[in-house]
């Protein structure tokens, strides 16, 4: 939460950071942050503040399902997926010394 009080204090903390010699900047630097600071903190109070509850129910659902949904599914099928193809180059190498090995033995059975 924010102390409204600390907010009403900076204009008077830039006017005593600014030495008197630039009075006038610090001034007008001091007013446009006062302007500003109220205009968050009616920000902060009417929008934002309303729909705090809201945004609580939507940061509870969304992290259920991505921390306890979709992250333990995500594992799941990046495991298949992995093991497919594993699996995959398994069988082409399979395939592939077995045509080798066929092929060898057609040529030492045709020269005997």
């Amino acid at each position: 939460m924010y102390d409204k009080a600390s907010l009403d204090d900076i204009p008077d903390r830039i006017k005593n950071l600014i030495p008197p010699e630039y009075e006038d900047i610090g001034n007008s630097l001091a007013n446009t942050t006062s302007t500003y600071t109220k205009f968050v903190s009616i920000q902060l109070e009417k929008h934002i503040g309303e729909c705090g509850p809201m945004f609580d129910a939507v940061n509870a659902t969304t992290n259920l399902f991505c921390y306890k949904i979709a992250a333990p599914i995500q594992g799941f099928w990046f495991c298949m997926a992995f093991l497919h193809l594993l699996f995959i180059i398994i069988i082409i190498t399979v395939f592939t010394t077995d045509w080798m090995n066929n092929r060898n033995a057609a040529k030492s059975n045709y020269y005997a």
